[in-house]
């Protein structure tokens, strides 16, 4: 088996490594060792990277890297990303007290991710320039490769960000992000991640369909307000 050729051969020439000799290992993580054709793509990957490497180290062996680079990837399946439903959503917000010490903020929070379907490092980084609640209300998200996208938002969502800036208090004046931890430094990821699942957990109680393991999601099409 290809377990016996590692154990034989801890350390292998790079000229032994072949093609087949490749394609017998991702055979063995599938066969063998029991993972996922997505694991499988992800060694495989990391061989292509390498082999790429070399061929630009030692171009005497670009034949051989090309062969083994060629090797194609398996298709896999893409799952849909989890949801929440109207009545579930309206579950998880009615879980926060307002009148706790980071209630405001909270549903502040919530209604945002839920209005937006922002990413949670679009909302870490956001910033009170980007919000505008006057007129056609709406919020400028930064995403990733500093790509920006605009997204209305609606008159309960405006009221709810309003009535948390009238409270919010940052440890600094200079401090610009929109939501803040309870110390009045911005919030971080870990932050949100923490918000989210306790009021996640809170909610499963009056919602049996937020039990198990579903991820909060809030990339909802409608508004239920």
């Amino acid at each position: 088996s290809l377990s016996f050729h590692f154990d034989f051969f801890p350390v292998m020439a790079v000229e032994s490594i072949t093609q087949s000799l490749v394609l017998g290992f991702l055979d063995y993580l599938e066969q063998t060792r029991g993972c996922t054709k997505r694991t499988r793509n992800t060694r495989l990957a990391a061989i292509r990277s390498l082999f790429a490497f070399i061929a630009r180290e030692e171009p005497v062996l670009i034949v051989q890297c090309q062969s083994i680079r060629t090797i194609p990837l398996k298709r896999t399946e893409h799952k849909t990303i989890d949801y929440l439903e109207e009545s579930e959503m309206q579950a998880l917000l009615d879980t926060v007290d307002i009148n706790s010490r980071t209630g405001i903020r909270d549903r502040a929070l919530l209604m945002v991710l839920y209005n937006t379907g922002a990413r949670v490092s679009e909302i870490v980084h956001l910033e009170l320039a980007d919000l505008r609640l006057t007129g056609a209300a709406q919020v400028k998200l930064h995403g990733k490769g500093n790509k920006e996208r605009t997204c209305p938002i609606w008159p309960e969502t405006v009221q709810a960000i309003e009535t948390y800036l009238n409270e919010r208090a940052p440890n600094e004046q200079s401090i610009q992000q929109v939501f803040l931890n309870a110390n009045g430094d911005p919030i971080t990821r870990f932050g949100i991640r923490h918000v989210t699942r306790k009021y996640g957990h809170q909610a499963k109680i009056k919602q049996p369909s937020l039990g198990g393991y579903r991820q909060l999601h809030f990339y909802l099409s409608v508004c239920f307000l």
